[in-house]
Parts: structure tokens; C-alpha cells; sequence
């Protein structure tokens, strides 16, 4: 298993969280890198991805990027996973509603094999969200699994 992120310090609170759950951390790999620049070396399939990048858009001016960002992050990740893998994606961006996020990743998962929906999701109960703020509504998340392509 492989934990890949451009920050240091998630790394470390990752490391910290596998200890605090009882795992090993020194038999979990952490790269500090940006997924964008990095190559898996594995030999292998992989069966699961988990993509939660941090929020893409802060002003008008970068949703239509982050939507781009969105579909080339699931085609890049959803590339990655062998049939019967999973793709858990999620994304806290705000200015950007949650089917045009859905849209965005199933536009980049047509570039990368067959999928099919397991889950899609927004706020957990425990988020309540003011009727008077629907921004609140940012937390999106989704689980595919890539079919075979025959």
C-alpha cells in the first residue's frame, strides 16, 4: 500500500492516524509528490484509489479549471485500477455543485475503461448544512468500480 500527497505534513498526520489505528506504519509506503508528476512502479494491479484532493476553486475564474482538474484526476486514478477495482473520489469544493463534479469525474472515467457507480454521497447527518448557505453543501464523494472491457 502506497499513501502519495504533495504535503509533508499530511503525510505525517497519515503516519500518525495509521499508529493511533493500531497499524504498522512502517509497512505502508508515504511519497511526498504531486500525483500529477508521479509514476506508479507497480507491478501489480491496483485494486483501490482513493482520491480526496483539496479544494480546487476559490473565485469564478478557476470552476471551469477545477472541473477540468476533476475529470483528468479520475481519468489519471481510474487508469490506474485493474477490472474489479475501485476509484473512492471525493471533493470538498465549494463553488462547484455536486452534479457538475459528478459529471466531471464520469467524463473522466469514460476516458479510462467501463465503470459503474457503487456510491455516490454528499453531507453526512452529523454536517448540517443552513438552509440560507447551500455553499455549505460542498462535501461530494463517489465509489466506482472499473468493469472489464469486454
Amino acid at each position: 500500500m502506497l499513501t502519495v500527497d504533495n504535503s509533508a505534513p499530511a503525510l505525517a498526520d497519515a503516519r500518525e492516524n495509521f499508529r493511533l489505528n493500531g497499524l504498522d506504519p512502517d509497512r505502508h509506503g508515504f511519497l511526498c509528490v504531486d500525483v500529477f508528476q508521479w509514476e506508479p512502479d507497480a507491478k501489480e494491479g491496483v485494486d483501490l484509489v482513493v482520491c480526496d484532493p483539496p479544494s480546487l476553486s476559490h473565485g469564478k475564474d478557476s470552476d471551469r479549471n477545477a472541473s477540468t482538474v476533476y475529470r483528468d484526476l479520475a481519468t489519471r486514478t481510474g487508469r490506474l485500477l485493474e477490472p474489479g477495482g475501485i476509484l473512492a473520489t471525493a471533493s470538498c469544493t465549494a463553488r462547484l455543485s455536486f452534479e457538475r463534479w459528478e459529471q466531471s469525474v464520469r467524463d473522466g472515467l469514460r476516458r479510462a475503461g467501463r465503470w459503474s457507480w457503487l456510491w455516490r454521497a454528499g453531507e453526512p447527518p452529523d454536517h448540517p448544512v443552513s438552509i440560507e448557505h447551500a455553499e455549505g453543501r460542498y462535501l461530494k464523494f463517489g465509489a466506482a468500480v472499473r468493469r472489464s472491457n469486454a
